[in-house]
């Protein structure tokens, strides 16, 4: 691939995903699976240059003033668990009973300029085929609906996402901004699977109790992959005047995925 075709804002000297077949690229796949598979989560620090940053910044605070401030209360499993059973006779403190609140702006794809920094990086082939070779998938596409396929997210104080499972296999994000406080990424693993969910764990991990509990301030500029279908997660509430500042990079594994009507409309209160 010719040196004029690959996304500016990356760090390939540090970061060769342009050349998977090289021996360096080659050699940072394995690195990246070894990470996710010891810990369940991948980052990569300084995967964007600095200078680009504030580019960036900018484009999500402008994005924001135009997004929908969504606040919502799901049921425990709402979104992973298609035939949620009734909590009612189940003790107090069971974690199904468990309510988790969102509160955020999501930054849709169409309010992203077309010239943004960022959008040549998702929109390019290589970026898809990284993230494709980490998790032993044969091919990546971005999402085709306009709303959903590259996001910002942003969150003012007050604002979380509490404790909740991901219908999504994985996301990718990319720290822009932290807030001034709070706003850390926290997760428990292997506490949902074939057999079933870890109760107990789940209960733990609710009470901050879990012996297992990581906490992450993210780093700005790194990327960051997830597999959070399986492992129990939050962001913590921001506190503090500078707002968080994150950008969601959507692929899936099959092509011409969109967003359900109903979830564009609660999330981006329109849908595409």
């Amino acid at each position: 691939m010719e040196d004029r075709a690959l996304p500016i804002a990356v760090d390939f000297a540090r970061y060769p995903i342009h050349d998977l077949e090289q021996a360096d690229g080659k050699a940072l796949v394995a690195h990246c699976r070894e990470q996710l598979l010891r810990r369940g989560f991948l980052t990569l620090p300084g995967f964007l240059k600095a200078e680009t940053l504030p580019a960036l910044v900018t484009e999500a605070q402008q994005g924001g003033r135009q997004a929908v401030h969504f606040v919502e209360h799901f049921p425990f499993g709402d979104g992973t668990e298609k035939d949620r059973p009734s909590t009612a006779g189940l003790p107090a403190d069971d974690p199904r009973r468990f309510i988790s609140r969102t509160a955020l702006r999501f930054i849709a794809d169409d309010l992203i300029p077309q010239s943004s920094l960022l959008r040549d990086l998702y929109v390019w082939p290589g970026m898809a085929n990284f993230l494709a070779a980490i998790l032993r998938k044969e091919t990546l596409y971005p999402r085709c609906d306009g709303l959903s396929g590259l996001n910002y997210t942003l969150m003012t104080a007050g604002d979380e996402q509490d404790w909740h499972f991901d219908e999504a296999d994985f996301s990718a994000t990319i720290l822009l901004q932290p807030s001034s406080g709070g706003g850390r990424f926290e997760y428990v693993r292997g506490l949902r699977g074939p057999a079933g969910d870890d109760l107990d764990g789940l209960k733990r991990a609710i009470e901050g109790t879990h012996g297992e509990l990581v906490s992450l301030a993210l780093e700005p500029g790194a990327l960051n992959l997830f597999e959070g279908r399986f492992a129990f997660h939050r962001a913590t509430p921001v506190e503090g005047g500078q707002p968080r500042l994150l950008a969601i990079l959507a692929y899936d594994d099959q092509p011409e995925v969109r967003i359900s009507a109903e979830l564009a409309q609660a999330f981006y209160g329109r849908v595409p």
